[in-house]
């Protein structure tokens, strides 16, 4: 994503052209349904979500919620309904695209610029703040923090799942460390791209982390 535009590339990273339009700005952030269509969130302007078909037809616009930054991140819930969002401020915030209805707030206690977040198969949402990857089960409550010295890594940016039991998150300051299950540090390195790696220990079928 550059300026008002989406670009898209192939499997091997060439680009092969923009994707949709009609963006008011800053689209930020893309979450897909099981039916290939896409969810823009626009993080400035108007701040809404628009959807789109996988053959780019606009199919609607949602007005959600804002507070600093409009629809900053975005992930869609397994249920394909439930968009989790944020807005660079202290909530994960909730909007349901199947009735167009602005949904309370997910978490349960304020965070510090909540940024990139990924649903787990829990129902908690993982979530990138200023000081640390904070996990909230699902009730909204925390349940554990990731993260390190602030004079290492002093503000945690993104974050993704891999889907393996681990996930990475990169920091401004773009340090990498492995972390065990009970947040142990494991190893680090100092990368040009670094990020930070969680990994988790004897999954079970019915829990993550």
């Amino acid at each position: 994503m550059t300026g008002n535009t989406i670009e898209k590339f192939d499997p091997t990273g060439i680009p092969v052209g923009t994707f949709g339009g009609g963006y008011s700005c800053d689209p930020r952030s893309l979450a897909f349904d099981a039916a290939g269509n896409t969810y823009v969130g626009q993080a400035s302007c108007s701040g809404s979500v628009l959807k789109f078909s996988a053959t780019e037809q606009p199919l609607g616009s949602y007005a959600v919620a804002g507070d600093r930054a409009g629809a900053f991140k975005v992930e869609l819930a397994p249920d394909g309904c439930t968009l989790f969002y944020t807005s660079w401020s202290a909530y994960v915030k909730r909007f349901d695209v199947c009735t167009n209805t602005q949904l309370p707030d997910f978490n349960l206690a304020p965070l510090d610029a909540a940024a990139q977040l990924r649903v787990l198969p829990d129902g908690g949402v993982l979530v990138a703040t200023a000081p640390a990857i904070v996990r909230l089960d699902a009730s909204g409550a925390i349940v554990r923090s990731y993260g390190m010295d602030p004079s290492i890594a002093p503000y945690w940016v993104g974050l993704d799942l891999v889907g393996d039991g681990t996930f990475w998150a990169p920091t401004k300051t773009l340090l990498m460390a492995c972390l065990s299950r009970a947040g142990t540090s494991i190893g680090s390195t100092s990368r040009p791209a670094r990020c930070f790696r969680a990994s988790q220990q004897a999954r079970r079928s019915s829990t993550w982390w």
